[in-house]
């Protein structure tokens, strides 16, 4: 609130405060103002529910609810459409406390939100990553659910990661074709892969497995979100291992707040049976929810890693 002059928000985020009043109107104008109250939000985690529906939106209901089974939004029936396609409703935005939730969605008729009448799907998104999605058939009383976790952006700089304590925090993409693996040693296929880790030889990296069915061109896209609204300048500092005759390509993607800017950084064939060190400048992307994604893309046969 700067003065009298007040800036509509229809979404809050954590650790804010807004400020709110009731205005009167009238045909000739604005009439009083109510006093003015504040409220500041905790420490959660921002995310949003995108809906899309087919024509019988009046049978689609859903939750979104905490490990606890308590709701924290929910959202339907909706309104049913005169023909068959795909309706976008406004987005649901919730800020949760970081933990593990599920994307509850049920059909009161039980054919689904597709197939015939449209395409519809129901996704939770945080820092403009998909991270649960539910669409298709849907059994008549018996709701579909995809489970999924939040955790808070980073804060604490500078920060580092060997993944020792696993992958936590990190948020594997649930729109790809598969999963980073985390690993020790050697890869299961032959000729491509590292011995061991760039760290110790004996810790934790996170690779693809490109054999049968993840090639050609199935992509894998892992990414963690950092809050560097306070920051002048970024860096992102990682080493990768790139062996193997038809070795595909590992993007660098960053989320800027509202858009993804792909491929900021990329190597594609083989760059040897070495561990590579590469610096990415993020500070052209600063933001509060600043999200790195690693997208791997593998190339034409199980050798590439």
């Amino acid at each position: 609130v700067i003065g009298t002059s007040y800036t509509p928000t229809t979404a809050t985020a954590p650790l804010t405060t807004y400020f709110w009043r009731v205005q009167a109107g009238n045909a000739c104008g604005n009439g009083a103002a109510s006093p003015t109250w504040s409220f500041t939000t905790g420490d959660c985690v921002p995310l949003v529910v995108k809906i899309v529906l087919d024509r019988y939106g009046s049978e689609t209901t859903w939750t979104l609810e905490d490990d606890n089974n308590a709701v924290v939004a929910s959202g339907g029936p909706y309104t049913d459409e005169a023909t068959n396609g795909e309706y976008p409703q406004p987005d649901v935005n919730v800020c949760v406390p970081e933990g593990c939730y599920s994307l509850i969605v049920n059909d009161s008729f039980g054919d689904g939100n597709c197939c015939a009448y449209g395409n519809g799907v129901i996704s939770v998104e945080v820092a403009g990553t998909e991270v649960a999605a539910v669409s298709g058939d849907i059994n008549i009383n018996n709701p579909v659910s995809a489970a999924f976790c939040v955790p808070r952006c980073t804060s604490t700089y500078p920060f580092s990661d060997d993944l020792e304590n696993g992958t936590q925090n990190w948020t594997q993409d649930a729109t790809d074709d598969f999963d980073w693996t985390l690993n020790s040693g050697g890869t299961p296929s032959g000729s491509t892969g590292p011995a061991g880790d760039h760290t110790t030889g004996t810790g934790s990296y996170l690779y693809t497995e490109a054999s049968n069915p993840n090639f050609p061109s199935r992509t894998a896209a892992f990414s963690r979100c950092f809050d560097l609204s306070a920051a002048n300048g970024a860096t992102l500092g990682f080493w990768y291992h790139m062996f193997g005759a038809f070795m595909g390509t590992l993007h660098v993607d960053v989320f800027d707040g509202s858009t993804w800017n792909n491929s900021v950084w990329s190597r594609s064939g083989d760059q040897g049976d070495v561990w590579q060190q590469a610096t990415v400048d993020l500070t052209p992307y600063l933001a509060a929810d600043l999200e790195v994604r690693f997208r791997g893309v593998t190339g034409s046969d199980p050798t590439n890693g």
